[in-house]
C-alpha cells in the first residue's frame, strides 16, 4: 500500500458490488476505501463480520 493516488490499487482491476458500495456512509463515499476482504466476501455473500 502507498497511501498516493498515483499508484495503481488492487480494486482498479475488479468490480465491487453495489450492496458493498452502499454500506460505505455516505459522508465517506468517494473518500474512503473498501478492502479486499470486504469486496470478496460482499461479492460472494453478506460481508457481515467485515472490518
Amino acid at each position: 500500500m502507498s497511501g498516493s493516488f498515483d499508484s495503481p490499487c488492487w480494486c482498479t482491476a475488479v468490480r465491487i458490488p453495489a450492496e458493498v458500495l452502499a454500506r460505505v456512509p455516505a459522508a465517506q463515499r468517494g473518500l474512503a476505501c473498501i478492502c479486499r476482504g470486504c469486496a470478496q466476501a460482499g461479492a460472494a455473500s453478506d460481508a457481515t463480520g467485515c472490518c
